[in-house]
């Protein structure tokens, strides 16, 4: 789920599905940032009803290209397909996608690096004085629990041309959610938020 970064477990799909029998949706975007196994992929040859939503946009780095795709059923797929357009996916586009997918040991790399980063930046976060939730796609949504605001620390950082996502709407508002970089990054981040929660633990001292 995004912005939360929560996951739905496999079980409390197939309860939906063993529900409804009408088509289910599953957008599994950020599933490669997840724990092994908790792709519902396969059920999709238990359940014809379930699409499966995937892109390259996230973990093969390919947001460039745009591609977004499915699997699902040959009946779904065959419906699609007789209503999709003849030429939705241009030849450049396709051969980088097709590229991109063959290259697992250049995926593999990259992803590794997303999960060590994410895992540091949480750990950091959490000695920050600020709460973490969910831990399964590239970004962190977070609330500070420090006598920070959210607003705040947003502000301040774009100050200092450090861009996080700030969400100005109910149940998000004191939250916000920060993407995985790297490494560098990172540092610059915690640089500034670590200057940021120090100046606000500093006692007051009266000037006589």
């Amino acid at each position: 789920n995004a912005p939360t970064g929560m996951l739905l477990s496999v079980e409390k799909i197939k309860f939906l599905l063993n529900q409804f029998k009408g088509l289910v949706i599953l957008d599994e975007a950020y599933i490669d940032f997840a724990d092994e196994n908790s792709s519902c992929l396969n059920l999709i040859k238990i359940y014809p009803n379930l699409i499966v939503l995937r892109t390259l946009s996230k973990s093969y780095s390919l947001c460039g290209i745009r591609l977004g795709y499915c699997f699902a059923s040959k009946d779904i797929i065959s419906v699609l397909d007789k209503i999709k357009d003849s030429y939705n996916i241009d030849t450049i586009t396709q051969l980088i996608a097709e590229e991109g997918l063959k290259d697992r040991a250049y995926f593999n790399i990259n992803l590794e690096k997303v999960k060590r980063t994410r895992t540091r930046l949480e750990n950091e976060l959490v000695n920050l004085g600020f709460k973490v939730y969910g831990m399964n796609a590239n970004f962190l949504l977070c609330k500070p629990e420090n006598g920070l605001e959210a607003k705040d620390i947003y502000d301040y950082l774009v100050d200092q041309n450090i861009f996080i996502r700030y969400f100005n709407q109910k149940r998000l508002a004191d939250k916000l959610r920060i993407s995985i970089g790297t490494e560098k990054e990172i540092d610059i981040l915690l640089t500034h938020l670590n200057k940021l929660v120090s100046e606000r633990e500093m006692p007051f001292e009266p000037n006589f």
